[in-house]
């Protein structure tokens, strides 16, 4: 998961500000695919209080990723809208995420945003996609804190 945990690592330092940090991530939630994504995600979080996360699925995620501009779980673009300096691809970002995530965890199976309604801070702005591939349950991230 190096690469493309490199890469969001690039983009999150190219788009904050002097306000704000970012935190972007792939994680493995579980190897295990038939593992409930709720508990995961809770464990992963260690929510104290009681949340309500609830999972909304996509049909068809790449097409909305890569078509949708103004709608779609990467807003417009937003959290990958600065290129890092070193970003050499030829790709946009967004078809760039793709093919990563492709190579690190295969064809999702199923694909979810993540919205949680917590009493307890969690971020100051943030988009949470569950991916379920045959290789597990992984978790991309794209936090601001400032």
């Amino acid at each position: 998961m190096k690469k493309i945990n490199n890469f969001l690592s690039e983009f999150a330092k190219a788009n904050e500000d002097y306000e704000t940090s970012n935190d972007y991530f792939l994680e493995q939630l579980s190897a295990d695919n038939k593992k409930d994504p709720l508990v995961l995600l809770k464990d992963f979080y260690r929510f104290e209080k009681e949340n309500n996360t609830i999972l909304k699925g996509f049909n068809d995620w790449k097409k909305q990723l890569l078509e949708d501009n103004k709608n779609f779980w990467l807003n417009g673009g937003y959290w990958l809208k600065v290129k890092p300096q070193s970003y050499g691809s030829n790709l946009s970002p967004k078809e760039k995420l793709v093919e990563l995530l492709i190579e690190e965890i295969g064809e999702p199976t199923q694909v979810f945003y993540v919205d949680i309604e917590s009493d307890s801070y969690f971020a100051c702005s943030y988009l949470e996609v569950l991916f379920i591939s045959k290789e597990g349950v992984y978790l991309l991230s794209f936090q601001v804190h400032d």
